[in-house]
């Protein structure tokens, strides 16, 4: 029978003090995201409703799909804005 221990000293730290990844390139990449985003969402939501009389089904069905895909890309883009506040909050 093994028993799992855990010696703080034989393995590294979980979190480092410098991520691997370079936050301030994350951090543009996540407001141009959900920058572009948000205008995808407000023009869908133009085309979907009040001018779905002047598109055809097809682009109506588009553009009610791509109302929720932008909010996903959004909501992404706001985590990856956290993640990188925090490491470049760590830094400081």
């Amino acid at each position: 029978m093994s028993s799992l221990t855990l010696s703080p000293a034989s393995h590294s730290p979980l979190i480092s003090a410098t991520p691997s990844w370079d936050a301030r390139r994350l951090f543009a990449w996540s407001r141009q995201a959900m920058g572009y985003s948000a205008l995808v969402v407000a023009v869908a939501v133009a085309l979907a409703y009040p001018l779905a009389h002047r598109l055809s089904l097809p682009a109506q069905i588009v553009a009610h799909l791509a109302i929720p895909v932008a909010a996903g890309v959004f909501k992404l883009g706001y985590v990856a804005r956290l993640a990188a506040q925090e490491a470049l909050a760590r830094v400081a």
